[in-house]
């Protein structure tokens, strides 16, 4: 009987989602681009989703001079918007709802609160009782042990092979790239001069990154877009054994590894920062310098050091953003504050889409936050220095966990 409970609980939230959220629009929403569902369990068992949806509002549903949305609200907390309450009654369970037009900090505050619970709630696989401990395997059992013991509804989910995520989008997976130290040993880049550079399809479509082998157009080519937005719009295509443009719209999954690795922290930033095979050995210390589980968090903290390298280039953009940022909320507020609206800013000729993704990698409340680091580095001690570069990689790493 709880086998098929759970499966016709399934069924029934895709169902009604794929109603509520349907391209065409209906009472709600204009349009409806694209959604996301995330199913996870309750600690007694029972199936609830998370949603992530890009829908176009009816017009009026926000504020323009405090940015509040007619539709957020929560079930239990308040408020009680029209579209909170509608839900809550044809769910019969607690809604939580956010709304906006950009992902600022507050959403991703939000979202936030969600990522250690996603990182608990895991598909139970028998096997991973039983795999040796010498191998990564480990840490996704230890996780779900200190959770609780696996119940019937997550083994019938696992045992009808139901997925656990639904995207209303085509996916490519990509395995993210590290930036080995290489050494040159005959025509061949190996790594550390004595290993082969793996990776196949992924590692190429890396590789032509490094020296923007692609006819993009215009902007899409300059050295400040990050390798994410290059893989979103081109794929490598080994029959031609060169890059190729997307022809539709898709969305890149991205494989890392266990975020406590050091092997993440190289992966994330060959992923997240614009690079080139000019900062070729950069991002990784030398062999010997330092331990080998330290290599690639050395080489991104000291990049965050040294002037003009990847991450302190990153670091410096990302401060003069804030800056703006903050300089347009102000003038908001001020304009406000006298009855009046400023004008829409226009949109921004910017490299990439996902410039802004983590425009706030933590909150911040002086636009002078990161400033020392750039306005007199001489007066900073190399600790201090390194310090600020660390906060910046965690606060981008933790943004980069959460989407």
């Amino acid at each position: 009987m709880q086998s098929l409970l759970t499966l016709h609980f399934y069924h029934c939230l895709l169902a009604l989602m794929d109603d509520i959220f349907a391209k065409d629009g209906n009472e709600w929403f204009v349009a409806v681009y694209d959604y996301s569902v995330r199913i996870e369990f309750q600690s007694r068992g029972t199936l609830h989703i998370h949603l992530c949806a890009w829908v176009k509002f009816p017009e009026g549903v926000e504020c323009p001079i405090t940015h509040d949305h007619l539709y957020a609200g929560n079930s239990t907390k308040g408020p009680h918007s029209d579209f909170v309450m509608f839900l809550h009654k044809l769910l019969d369970v607690s809604i939580d709802l956010k709304c906006g037009n950009d992902l600022n900090e507050s959403l991703l505050n939000y979202v936030a609160g969600y990522s250690s619970k996603a990182s608990d709630s895991l598909t139970w696989k028998s096997k991973e009782w039983t795999n040796d401990l010498g191998n990564d395997k480990w840490l996704q059992t230890y996780r779900l042990l200190c959770k609780r013991a696996p119940l019937v509804p997550e083994m019938i989910m696992d045992f009808t092979s139901k997925t656990f995520m639904k995207h209303t989008y085509p996916t490519d997976l990509l395995y993210a790239p590290l930036p080995h130290y290489v050494v040159k040993v005959g025509d061949e880049w190996l790594i550390d001069g004595v290993r082969k550079i793996l990776g196949k399809d992924h590692r190429n479509l890396y590789e032509n990154y490094l020296r923007r082998s692609a006819t993009l157009g215009g902007r899409h080519n300059r050295n400040t877009m990050p390798f994410i937005a290059y893989a979103r719009r081109v794929h490598y295509d080994p029959v031609t054994e060169s890059v190729a443009k997307y022809p539709n719209k898709r969305v890149r999954a991205v494989n890392y590894a266990f975020e406590l690795y050091d092997n993440y922290i190289g992966q994330f930033v060959a992923m997240n920062y614009p690079h080139s095979i000019h900062d070729r050995n950069m991002l990784c210390a030398a062999p010997d310098l330092v331990p080998d589980n330290t290599r690639f968090l050395c080489g991104a903290i000291d990049s965050a050091v040294r002037p003009d390298c990847v991450v302190h280039r990153a670091m410096r953009e990302r401060l003069a953003k804030v800056r703006k940022k903050a300089k347009r909320l102000f003038d908001e507020k001020a304009a406000a504050a006298v009855g009046e609206l400023l004008p829409p800013q226009p949109t921004a000729d910017t490299d990439s889409e996902d410039d802004d993704r983590c425009s706030f990698p933590r909150p911040i409340t002086d636009d002078m936050d990161l400033a020392p680091m750039f306005d007199d580095p001489a007066s900073l001690s190399v600790s201090d220095q390194r310090t600020i570069g660390l906060d910046f990689l965690y606060g981008d790493m933790h943004a980069d966990l959460v989407l």
